[in-house]
C-alpha cells in the first residue's frame, strides 16, 4: 500500500478530496468512505463510486481532518471479517521523501550481473519511484512490486507495466515505504530457489571509480583510462596507448573483461586473447579481482595478469649509452623522479644535470628528449638498460624533424 498518492484534481469522494497512487502497477485510492473514515482501497471502490467503506487500510473517524494530520495510532489494517488490527507504523506525509538520483547495487555472492549504477526515472510503479541501470547493455530496473517488495528485474517487468513481482533480487520483507538503501536484508533467486543473502548492498549515490587502471602482464603493461560511458551498469575504461586499442568492461553475466573488440560489439562474446576475471565481480572494481583468465584456442586458462591503480614497479635508475660512444650530454645515469608522472607513468632525468634530458611516456610510446638544440644529421642511436626488466628499455632512434628527441623502437 505504501507509496506516493497524488490528488485527483476536480474529483472527490463523499465531499472530500480523493488521491490515487502514482505510476504504473496496481491502482489504489485514498478516499473518505461513507463511514467518515479514510480508506485505502483498490479498483473495486472506484467501481462503487467510493460510496462504501472498503479497503485494506482505514483510519479512525477523521472529522474532516486530512490523512497527514491524523495522530499516531489512528490507522488500522482491515480484515475480511471482524475488527481491524491497529498499526502505529502507518503514517501519511504531506511532502515527498528525498529520492536519490542514483543508487548502486553490490551483489558479490550471487546474481552478480544485477550489480551496477541505477538512475532515477521520471516515472513511478505501485506508488514508488523507479531506478534504471545506467548505460548500454542489458536493461534492468529497481522497482516496487505489487506485493510491496523491492525487486530488480528486466524487460519482462516493463512489459507487465510493473504490475508484477518479477525479478531475481528482492527485499526479504515488504518495504513499507522504506527506500531500497534503507530496506535491510535482501534475498536472491538461483537454481535452488530463493535464499537470503547478507552480502547484497544497495547504496545511496554513485560509487567512486578509479580514473586510471594499469594492466600488468608478464611481458608488458598498459594504461586504461575511465571514459564517460557505462555498459551493463558498470563503468568503462579504454586503453590510452596508440596501437593497443582495447576496452575494460563488464559482461552481461557480471565478469570483468578486457577485449580488443570495437565498442559497439562489446558484450557479444569473448574472442581469442580476451582476458576476463576468474569470478563474477558482483560490483567490485577490476583492481579488486584476485585472479584472471585468458581465452586460448583450447579454452580458458589461468593468467598471471594484474590490474592495479598505481603505476607498475619500475627501475629507480636507468643507464643510457650512445651507440658508438661519446655524447656526454645525453649518456649516463637517469634517476626516477619521485612523485612525478607523465601520461600516468614515471619519468627519469639525467642524474648529472638538473635541466638535463628526460625519459618519459606518451600515448605513442617512450621518448627521450633534451631541451638543447642538436644537429639532427649527427644524432646517435641510444641504448637504455637497467638491472630489471621494464617497458622503457631498448634502442631509441632519433625522431625525424624533432631536434633532440629519440623514440623507443
Amino acid at each position: 500500500l505504501a507509496g506516493m498518492y497524488a490528488l485527483l484534481e476536480g474529483q472527490s469522494a463523499n465531499s472530500l478530496p480523493l488521491w490515487k497512487r502514482e505510476g504504473l502497477g496496481e491502482d489504489l485510492y485514498l478516499y473518505s468512505g461513507s463511514d467518515g473514515k479514510w480508506h485505502v482501497g483498490d479498483e473495486e471502490v472506484a467501481r462503487k463510486g467510493f460510496d462504501c467503506d472498503l479497503g485494506s487500510l482505514c483510519s479512525c473517524l477523521h472529522g474532516a481532518a486530512m490523512p497527514n494530520m491524523l495522530p499516531s495510532g489512528a490507522w488500522e489494517r482491515c480484515r475480511a471479517h471482524g475488527r481491524g488490527v491497529p498499526d502505529s507504523s502507518v503514517a501519511f506525509m504531506g511532502r515527498l521523501p528525498e529520492y536519490p538520483v542514483e543508487i548502486s547495487i553490490l551483489s558479490p555472492a550471487g546474481q552478480q550481473k544485477v550489480a551496477g549504477r541505477y538512475l532515477l526515472q521520471n516515472c513511478w510503479a505501485n506508488g514508488q519511484p523507479i531506478w534504471k541501470r545506467m548505460g548500454h547493455g542489458e536493461e534492468l530496473w529497481m522497482y516496487s512490486g505489487t506485493s510491496g517488495y523491492w525487486h530488480v528485474a528486466g524487460v519482462k517487468a516493463v512489459q507487465k507495466s510493473f504490475c508484477c513481482t518479477l525479478g531475481n533480487l528482492a527485499t526479504a520483507e515488504a518495504h513499507g515505504g522504506l527506500l531500497p538503501f534503507q530496506a535491510g536484508q535482501w534475498q536472491l533467486r538461483d537454481a535452488d530457489g530463493w535464499r537470503d543473502d547478507g552480502e547484497v548492498k544497495v547504496l545511496r549515490g554513485p560509487l567512486s571509480f578509479p580514473p586510471v587502471l594499469y594492466l600488468v602482464t608478464e611481458h608488458s603493461d598498459a594504461i586504461y583510462e575511465l571514459v564517460a560511458e557505462f555498459l551493463n551498469g558498470q563503468p568503462l575504461w579504454k586503453c590510452s596507448e596508440t596501437g593497443k586499442e582495447s576496452w575494460l568492461y563488464s559482461t552481461t553475466d557480471g565478469f570483468w573483461c578486457l577485449s580488443k573488440k570495437d565498442y559497439p560489439t562489446l558484450g557479444s562474446g569473448c574472442s581469442l586473447g580476451t582476458l576476463a576475471s576468474l569470478q563474477p565481480h558482483g560490483g567490485s572494481m577490476p583492481h579488486l579481482c584476485e585472479a584472471w583468465q585468458v581465452r586460448s584456442s583450447s579454452g580458458w586458462e589461468t593468467s598471471g595478469a594484474l590490474l592495479q591503480t598505481n603505476p607498475p614497479e619500475s627501475p629507480s635508475v636507468l643507464h643510457v649509452e650512445a651507440v658508438g660512444g661519446g655524447w656526454e650530454a645525453l649518456v649516463g645515469k637517469y634517476w626516477r623522479l619521485t612523485g612525478e608522472l607523465i601520461h600516468h607513468r614515471h619519468l627519469w632525468r639525467q642524474a648529472s644535470s638538473k635541466e638535463g634530458p628526460i625519459l618519459f611516456s606518451t600515448p605513442d610510446g617512450w621518448l627521450l628528449q633534451t631541451s638543447n638544440p642538436l644537429d639532427e644529421s649527427t644524432l646517435p642511436q641510444l641504448q637504455v638498460t637497467a638491472l630489471q626488466r621494464a617497458d622503457m628499455l631498448g634502442t631509441y632512434q632519433p625522431v625525424p624533424g624533432k631536434r633532440g628527441c629519440w623514440k623507443l623502437q
